[in-house]
């Protein structure tokens, strides 16, 4: 239990450190929209968009393959 703590601890720590050394604000298009926002939020964003896709892809071509 004591190790899963540190761990966490770690991964916190690192996520700040990420957060504060990317405070820039970046220009973002995408088709219409446009907004600026930090790069970090950016990032996190995007990361979770691909790990969304990651998951979700193979989970409906197993369930696309279980219909035929």
């Amino acid at each position: 239990m004591k190790l899963k703590i540190i761990i966490i601890a770690i991964l916190v720590i690192l996520l700040l450190l990420f957060i504060f050394q990317n405070i820039e604000k970046v220009h973002v298009s995408f088709m219409m929209f446009e907004m600026v926002m930090p790069r970090s939020l950016l990032l996190i964003i995007t990361f979770i968009i691909g790990l969304l896709t990651g998951i979700f892809i193979p989970f409906e071509f197993r369930r696309s393959r279980s219909k035929k």
